[in-house]
């Protein structure tokens, strides 16, 4: 049975590529998702606002993460790391966006804890078709934690 989601989800957009952003914002509008899309441009920005200095309030965390790997600063692999570890986020999906569909690229995302790994596909319509499966499935089929699942945890800071 699906959800109607008729709810905005939060999403964490960590991508330094300002055409891919675009690109994911276009993408999610034609697919009809309902989303509240936060961008980080790389992955010490996202760490800051999950982890760090400028950490979120846990009524604002992203319900679901789009993780680039190829990052500057700190990169996707780092970040999904440091997410895992942190008691008060690790508990967010973690939806890895990336151009390589290297096998060992897609398995060391699995086993550094991405719930989920999509190779962005070259072709508009494509992505569009991409993005649109993994919203039905991850923002209608499943149910994603909400900020007072993080509340409880808030200040149990990295493990």
């Amino acid at each position: 049975m699906m959800n109607s989601a008729p709810h905005r989800v939060k999403v964490l957009l960590v991508e330094d590529n300002a055409a891919d952003v675009l690109l994911v914002e276009e993408a999610m509008q034609e697919a009809g998702v309902n989303a509240e899309l936060t961008v980080a441009i790389d992955g010490e920005a996202a760490l800051a606002a999950l982890t760090g200095s400028e950490r979120l309030a846990a009524e604002a965390l992203p319900q679901l993460v789009l993780l680039d790997l190829n990052l500057p600063r700190v990169s996707g692999w780092d970040v999904m790391t440091t997410i895992r570890s942190d008691r008060a986020v690790r508990h967010i999906p973690i939806l890895v966006l990336s151009t390589s569909s290297s096998r060992a690229d897609i398995n060391r995302a699995y086993r550094s804890g991405a719930s989920c790994y999509v190779v962005k596909p070259m072709d508009f319509g494509d992505f569009v078709q991409a993005i649109r499966a993994t919203a039905e499935f991850w923002f209608r089929t499943t149910a994603l934690p909400t900020a007072d699942d993080a509340t409880h945890d808030r200040h149990g800071g990295a493990t």
